[in-house]
């Protein structure tokens, strides 16, 4: 037996996501226009990637060590209906890895999602 582990998140509104790195400004390009990105978090380089158009799903990578391109590969039909916001936790897929193992945990990968 297989374990696929994800977080997704259905935001109804993108605005909910004004305070975090992955928020829009009117002195940047769209953060979420579609392809790769990356996004400076906490002393790391988040990658995320964004495909697809309609409600905002976000979609991280389990944190240890695999990246999302396997969630980007399964869950493809969604994005006819769905803006997939893929995100490479810290440690992950194409994201960094602090220097200070401790910055590794769970607690500090969620916090990720609400950092300025």
């Amino acid at each position: 037996m297989k374990l696929c582990l994800a977080v997704v998140v259905v935001l109804d509104d993108v605005s909910r996501l004004s305070s975090s790195a992955f928020a829009l400004s009117s002195d940047e390009s769209s953060k979420l226009s579609p392809g790769d990105h990356y996004a400076p978090v906490a002393g790391v380089q988040l990658h995320y990637y964004v495909a697809g158009h309609g409600p905002l799903v976000l979609v991280t990578s389990p944190g240890w060590g695999i990246g999302s391109l396997y969630l980007q590969n399964g869950l493809a039909p969604l994005e006819e209906h769905f803006m997939l916001l893929f995100l490479d936790t810290r440690g992950s897929g194409k994201s960094t890895r602090p220097a200070d193992s401790t910055q590794m945990g769970t607690a500090v990968m969620a916090d990720d999602l609400e950092s300025p």
